[in-house]
């Protein structure tokens, strides 16, 4: 009688446990996250003092450029999945060698980078997008490829903190980054202390100075603190393992092609939108920096979730793996229920942060922005949904699958859909976004299907990269 009742006493402890592990872990990088989404957002209330314009030129190029340039992003973030695994396995010199590997490729991927910057106004050109719109985010384009190494920099040492759980650290990164980038951003926009005024190319200069600024300081800091120095990542760093740099780039390639085909959807979802004018490209912009902001929680606890299944993996210990994703996607519901209230109860007091609502011509952009909120506040519990699994895979190595996943979710669903709804049967926008959810579902329930079957028989041990 006894064992019968510690069995649901063990099993409540497991899953207090795994919940305490998991917002140790994830605390920090919500943070980070919010810290981030919330630079994304002062810089779209300083691109709205420019105007309507500057506003949609500055939804069409963030969207472009992280969609042509996110393919080796994705690479370089593999690095932490390589680490955590090596970290859950004590494999102390597989953790140096894969960050070693990190910093080289990103110091190779910046070139390509740098020619995909030049050719990305020709992509705006080919749209068929309002000339002074593309005139405004040609200049936007060049200011931002300078800030190509330093970011490739920062993402390998960033996913290095996290692969050895230093997620606190990681914040502490945003704490610097951050503010560095409101200011330096705010100076060359608006031509303060003596500086021309950039208007938005002043966004990529600024972000350049503060990128560079930052990986000094966080180079110093790994080079000479207690917790990260042992691990002696800058020791011979050009160095190449072809052993680790191609499994680097075996999982981090279909992590880049994942992130490419999304975002090129959203790119494709924004141009499909510039076609219904530019009030309801404004509040689509609108409508996508909330979502930006709420869904760099999500992105906190993914992060959790994959380091923690990726040290799992390393320590050979099954029973984590599902409990993990599960107590992170009830905690991810939980803000995304909070915030769906405040875009259902308060619109209008959002869009007031960026357009005077007050002002008559304001009002179709108005209406199209409270009817986006309602959409996106449905959304993001999908997205919720959606990213733990793709993170739980990831930790497993499982990269490849969920690529072709987000193929069939977001272009064999989600654009269709936004087509036929928006175009053939005039939903207007808000067909587009309905679309769009309805391929972030098809995403959602594959990829439950896949961790489900993946982790029942996947060989743990042999997962771990070893030198």
């Amino acid at each position: 009688m006894q064992s019968n009742n510690s069995m649901p006493n063990n099993q409540i402890a497991k899953i207090f446990f795994e919940a305490n592990h998991s917002l140790k872990l994830a605390f920090p990088l919500i943070i980070s996250e919010l810290i981030y989404g919330l630079n994304g957002f002062i810089t779209t209330f300083f691109v709205a003092r420019l105007g309507r314009d500057a506003l949609a030129a500055n939804i069409l190029v963030w969207v472009t450029y992280s969609a042509l340039i996110l393919f080796f992003v994705g690479v370089l973030c593999s690095v932490s999945v390589l680490v955590a695994q090596s970290f859950g396995a004590k494999d102390n010199l597989g953790i140096k060698i894969a960050t070693q590997q990190g910093i080289v490729l990103a110091f190779l991927s910046t070139l390509p980078m740098l020619l995909i910057m030049l050719f990305a106004p020709k992509v705006l050109i080919l749209t068929g997008q309002d000339p002074e719109i593309i005139s405004l985010a040609t200049t936007y384009f060049h200011s931002l490829a300078w800030s190509l190494l330093p970011l490739n920099l920062l993402i390998v040492l960033e996913h290095f903190l996290l692969g050895i759980a230093k997620t606190r650290l990681v914040m502490i990164m945003s704490m610097l980054i951050v503010p560095l980038q409101i200011a330096f951003v705010y100076v060359f926009m608006f031509g303060k202390f003596g500086t021309p005024k950039l208007g938005l190319s002043g966004i990529g200069y600024g972000i350049t100075f503060a990128y560079s600024i930052a990986v000094i300081v966080i180079g110093l800091y790994i080079y000479l603190a207690k917790e990260c120095r042992g691990y002696q990542i800058f020791s011979k760093f050009w160095c190449i393992n072809s052993k680790f740099a191609f499994e680097i780039i075996r999982i981090g390639s279909p992590i880049g092609g994942m992130f490419s085909i999304e975002l090129a959807m959203f790119s494709a979802i924004t141009l499909m939108m510039g076609k219904f004018g530019k009030d309801a490209l404004a509040a689509h912009q609108i409508a996508f920096q909330c979502v930006g902001f709420v869904i760099n929680i999500i992105f906190g606890l993914a992060q959790a979730t994959s380091i923690r299944i990726g040290h799992a993996v390393g320590a050979n210990n099954r029973a984590v793996l599902k409990l993990s994703v599960y107590i992170n996607i009830f905690i991810g519901l939980i803000f995304m229920l909070v915030f769906a209230v405040i875009y259902l109860g308060f619109p209008t007091k959002i869009i007031a942060l960026d357009v005077d609502i007050h002002n008559p011509g304001q009002r179709m952009l108005i209406s199209y922005a409270v009817n986006f909120l309602a959409a996106a506040a449905i959304l993001q519990f999908c997205d919720c949904w959606r990213l733990q699994f793709v993170s739980a895979l990831r930790g497993l190595k499982d990269t490849k699958i969920p690529m072709l996943i987000s193929v069939v979710g977001f272009w064999l669903v989600a654009f269709p859909l936004a087509y036929i709804l928006g175009f053939i049967y005039h939903f207007g926008g808000i067909g587009i976004w309905s679309g769009l959810i309805m391929g972030l579902v098809t995403c959602a329930i594959i990829l439950t299907f896949r961790f489900h079957y993946l982790v029942k028989r996947v060989d743990l041990e042999a997962l771990v990269t070893k030198v």
